[in-house]
């Protein structure tokens, strides 16, 4: 429903009402959108998702950040010009805008390797750490990105058959059953079309002799892959 009848073209929109979406998207639309993509490519396997969380992010981007001021505003380019553009930092019952896509654009970064995707995503860190450390619980999100910035880079890339393979089924278990909460996964389905191409992490990952493999790797640097939940289990307690 959001892809078929929540975009304008690459631009998400903010309602829906009788048929007919409505309102350009505002940071916090597109950052949890993008979350929600990531987290959807996982338990699919499917390449549609990622690429479309990828594609977002670079329209957000585009739309939301400032270079010259190195802020996020809440209203896109696209919306209509008001006499302040609004800019809110604060993280309430729901993260603020800003933070959500910090943490979305430090995710997608990890994925593609794309360093200028970090670099924004640092300067917004920056840009809040007065605030954060006199006012801590109104920056909740932020520290989670910060946290994230801050520990060592984990990348997982499982291959494998996701639908009717208990073997792959088994391995994803392991992974979602442990509280990694700064880990980037990529899957990559070997029948899913188109496939997914063009990303650093999943460069010379295949599966070993045709069983479902999981790569952990730090900073793109990968250990020996794994195929058993046992191996897989191991490797995850000493992350």
């Amino acid at each position: 429903f959001l892809v078929n009848s929540m975009m304008d073209g690459a631009y998400l929109q903010h309602t829906w009402k009788d048929g007919k979406a409505k309102i350009e998207g505002f940071l916090d639309d597109y950052a949890l959108v993008i979350e929600g993509l990531l987290t959807l490519h996982q338990a699919t396997f499917s390449g549609e998702w990622l690429r479309r969380a990828i594609q977002m992010t670079e329209v957000m981007v585009d739309e939301f950040w400032d270079e010259s001021a190195g802020t996020w505003y809440d209203t896109s380019n696209r919306h209509q010009a008001l006499f302040i553009r609004p800019s809110s930092t604060y993280d309430n019952a729901v993260p603020s805008g800003a933070s959500a896509a910090t943490l979305a654009l430090l995710k997608i970064a990890r994925i593609t390797g794309k360093a200028d995707m970090e670099r924004i995503a640092a300067q917004s860190l920056q840009g809040i750490q007065e605030s954060a450390i006199h006012h801590p619980l109104g920056f909740c999100n932020w520290l989670c990105a910060l946290d994230f910035y801050l520990s060592p880079p984990q990348e997982i890339v499982i291959v494998g058959h996701r639908q009717n393979d208990s073997s792959t089924q088994a391995l994803m278990r392991v992974l979602c059953g442990n509280w990694l909460p700064n880990k980037v996964a990529v899957a990559f389905d070997p029948s899913d079309m188109p496939p997914l191409t063009g990303l650093p992490l999943l460069e010379g990952k295949l599966m070993i002799e045709g069983r479902p493999t999981v790569y952990i790797c730090e900073n793109y640097a990968c250990g020996t892959p794994v195929t058993t939940p046992d191996a897989l289990r191991s490797k995850v307690s000493k992350m």
